[in-house]
């Protein structure tokens, strides 16, 4: 990734380099000063424009310690989007605030990143798990310019409330993931959100929309944590994405050369040569450290990373 400054209609846009990972850098891009709200940015090598994707969180906006407020992979999806050619965006928005104030925040982020320089602005798309799914659906309705939308695990227990008939204003070709067993948790408060989903493609379909459903398996105990952290549904979001909107000027490079790797973030990373990463030789976010390391043992080891990054 390249290391770069850049105002996007504000006095100061970008604040310290807070996570690195391989090849992949991501910035704290500052998209609104009243109130003030940022998100992490992530910018492919290469001269662009890029398409861009921006990424909506689950939960609400608090930056608690672990991030444990904010559902899903926030830093980890930027990263990987980078890595796949996208300039990826992941904002934070107003925490506790109205669903029209997150709508309101989410059309911020994207007016900003519209305005970035490597970004080609008539190829954006959203991605959103969970609250940040219905955020992203009412988004794309409300402004429906965007080139393609994934929603993850949520959004669609609200439609008979405000209205299915919306989704006729909806554009872009839908990709809906939801795992067979998210049928209701505390997470959820009880919604069963693969029912949801199903209404969703069903709802979405009846409109004569371009949408894609698909269950995978159960996912432990709870489906909903699918979507928390980097997995095998990566595989089934960046072929939908580049189908619809990869720009022809983004650079044709070959997957194991274009990104990240357990293998470059091991050489980059574990300075004593031991053949794993402790936390002290960590270059991101506590919160990305303790998702990796499954065994909890306070050290990354090679199948760690490389179970994260497939």
């Amino acid at each position: 990734m390249r290391r770069f400054q850049a105002v996007v209609g504000m006095a100061s846009a970008f604040l310290s380099l807070i996570f690195l990972l391989g090849d992949a850098h991501a910035k704290e891009l500052i998209y609104s000063n009243e109130p003030l709200l940022s998100g992490e940015l992530c910018v492919p090598d290469g001269p662009g424009p890029f398409p861009a994707v921006v990424y909506n969180h689950g939960g609400q906006g608090h930056r608690k310690s672990g991030g444990q407020s904010i559902g899903g992979a926030p830093l980890e999806t930027c990263a990987a989007l980078a890595a796949a050619g996208f300039v990826g965006f992941s904002p934070i928005r107003r925490p506790e605030a109205e669903m029209r104030v997150h709508v309101e925040d989410v059309l911020n982020a994207v007016k900003a990143i519209k305005k970035f320089g490597h970004v080609n602005p008539d190829k954006v798309a959203l991605i959103g798990f969970s609250t940040g799914a219905l955020v992203s659906l009412l988004s794309a309705i409300r402004q429906p310019d965007f080139q393609a939308l994934v929603i993850m695990a949520g959004g669609a227990q609200h439609l008979e409330k405000r209205g299915a008939n919306k989704l006729a204003r909806l554009n872009a070709p839908v990709l809906v993931l939801v795992s067979e067993n998210d049928t209701g948790s505390e997470k959820t408060q009880g919604v069963n959100i693969v029912e949801g989903m199903r209404y969703l493609d069903a709802s979405l379909k009846k409109f004569g929309k371009d949408s894609t459903l698909i269950v995978y398996p159960p996912f432990g105990t709870d489906g909903h944590s699918r979507f928390w952290e980097m997995g095998a549904y990566w595989k089934d979001v960046i072929p939908f994405l580049k189908h619809h909107i990869h720009s022809s000027s983004s650079p044709n490079i070959p997957a194991q050369q274009s990104g990240p790797s357990p293998q470059k973030a091991l050489d980059r990373m574990d300075s004593n040569r031991d053949g794993r990463i402790a936390k002290s030789e960590w270059g991101g976010l506590p919160p990305a450290f303790a998702r990796i390391d499954i065994n909890a043992n306070g050290f990354l080891e090679f199948e760690e990373l490389k179970r994260w990054f497939d």
